[in-house]
């Protein structure tokens, strides 16, 4: 798994075959927030800015990302029909999902 670090937050940058994520063990999270993104997505790299200065403003909360074009298996289990898609885990569930180029508002109550 690569790993980026910024101002002491780890995120967990699922985008290279090094490390294998699974569903269980995005599920296994008390609090989480996925995106699942595309490097040629032109609303992925619009989000993506906003989504990590949100996952550093919030340290408490696992964050992922991940690449569908690396991980389309991962994609199709949390049936990722557009992107970015972004998923909120709660008490080992999904239990928010947001679609396509979402303005920062929206992405601040997933980090709450």
């Amino acid at each position: 798994m690569r790993f980026l670090l910024a101002m002491f937050l780890l995120i967990k940058c699922v985008n290279a075959k090094e490390h294998i994520v699974t569903r269980t063990e995005i599920l296994a999270n008390k609090h989480a927030v996925v995106r699942f993104t595309a490097t040629w997505c032109g609303p992925c790299k619009t989000v993506a800015p906003v989504f990590d200065e949100l996952a550093k403003e919030n340290p408490s909360v696992v964050t992922y990302v991940i690449d569908v074009d690396n991980f389309h298996d991962l994609a199709k289990e949390f049936n990722v029909k557009g992107i970015p898609t972004m998923l909120v885990i709660r008490d080992n569930v999904e239990a928010e999902r947001l679609v396509g180029n979402q303005p920062k508002p929206e992405l601040e109550k997933m980090f709450k």
